[in-house]
């Protein structure tokens, strides 16, 4: 919801369009669910507006900041998982820091 297409390698316009249940899509309708029926009643035939309209209250109610907390919070907790565990976990930890890495 917050990258644009060229990053992800795919169009995130749908998935805010058909408000696809994303964790972000999510706490933004339970944070801003009036918000976000307004943002849709006002711009449904302008995907672009639309998009750009959602990614700024998104950003303004902290809600992209939060998202980015909880999933570094989840990929801490991983990783110290991982750690804990008596396995060849050299793979699995590698994996997480791609995962992290990725441009979103």
């Amino acid at each position: 919801a917050t990258s644009n297409s060229n990053v992800m390698g795919k169009s995130l316009d749908s998935d805010i369009m058909l408000m696809k249940k994303t964790y972000i899509m999510i706490k933004a309708c339970n944070t801003a669910s009036k918000e976000i029926d307004i943002i849709f009643k006002n711009y449904s035939n302008n995907p672009n507006k639309l998009k750009l309209e959602f990614q700024l209250l998104i950003k303004n109610k902290g809600i992209v900041d939060e998202t980015k907390y909880y999933i570094e919070s989840l990929f801490k907790e991983a990783e110290q998982l991982l750690k804990e565990l008596e396995i060849k976990k050299n793979y699995l930890l590698n994996f997480i820091n791609i995962i992290k890495g990725r441009k979103c």
